[in-house]
C-alpha cells in the first residue's frame, strides 16, 4: 500500500518494497509487482520486476494469469 511521505516540505509517495520471489536470472529475492499506476506506465505488459534497490538485475515479467 503506497503512503505518502513529507520530505523538505515536497510530498512524495512511497510504496514498501515486498519480494515475491527469486529471480530466475540473477537469483536475487527480489522480484515484485509494480503498482497499478507503474503497470500502465510500462510500454509492454510487464507486470512484475526485479528491483535494483533490492539488489535485482531489473529484469520485468508477466505474470501470465493478467491476460
Amino acid at each position: 500500500m503506497p503512503r505518502t511521505l513529507k520530505l523538505s516540505g515536497a510530498q512524495h509517495v512511497v510504496t514498501a518494497l515486498k519480494p515475491l520471489c527469486a529471480c530466475p536470472n540473477c537469483g536475487e529475492r527480489a522480484i515484485v509487482a509494480l503498482t497499478p499506476e507503474q503497470r500502465l506506465a510500462q510500454p509492454d505488459d510487464t507486470t512484475h520486476v526485479c528491483h535494483p534497490a533490492l539488489g535485482g538485475c531489473n529484469h520485468g515479467f508477466t505474470d501470465q494469469r493478467t491476460r
